[in-house]
């Protein structure tokens, strides 16, 4: 496989079906010139599962998710620590219902930043995503468990994802059912 050619802060997308993979990244300037770059992303089936960090989305209502999350790398300065890793990548995907998703960071084990959020609710029901933030570190084979807990009402609601930051969700926007 093979891209067009990418200027500055400019990215491509391949979804391959196999991680880890690696890239053959070569200038456009002078085509003699490249490195192997490896890949990183994630999967929703169980391919390099075993090398990879897998994050468990238990949805029994079927609503959309929303996760977000970035990786950083911290250097030790004797007893303080520097942020080396890339502090503005965010990756994220969303989906409906229960899933697996399986992520395949650059190395382990590594500073996982991760913000869960609903995008829509089920009708007639008022979802919250637990836990909605997390940082911690995490090694090869390690699981991050995400919940949706939803109550039922008579209403319609609506929530608003919140994509970055470790702050609460708002509570979900509910109104009242239209006339028959």
């Amino acid at each position: 496989m093979s891209s067009s050619a990418l200027d500055q802060n400019q990215w491509w997308f391949y979804q391959t079906s196999q991680l880890p993979t690696a890239a053959l990244v070569c200038s456009a300037i002078d085509p003699s010139v490249c490195t192997i770059t490896s890949a990183n992303g994630w999967v929703t089936d169980d391919a390099g599962a075993g090398s990879s960090i897998r994050i468990v989305v238990n949805d029994p209502y079927n609503a959309t998710w929303v996760i977000t999350w970035n990786y950083l790398s911290f250097t030790n300065l004797g007893g303080w620590y520097l942020i080396t890793g890339p502090v503005y990548q965010y990756y994220i995907i969303s989906g409906t219902g229960s899933s697996t998703v399986y992520l395949n960071p650059p190395y382990t084990p590594i500073q996982i930043n991760m913000r869960a959020s609903l995008a829509s609710d089920p009708d007639g029901y008022a979802c919250q995503v637990q836990p909605y933030y997390i940082s911690n570190t995490y090694s090869a084979g390690s699981a991050i468990n995400i919940n949706v807990n939803c109550t039922q009402v008579n209403e319609t609601c609506f929530s608003i994802p919140v994509l970055f930051g470790d702050f609460p969700p708002p509570p979900p926007i509910c109104f009242p059912p239209l006339p028959p």
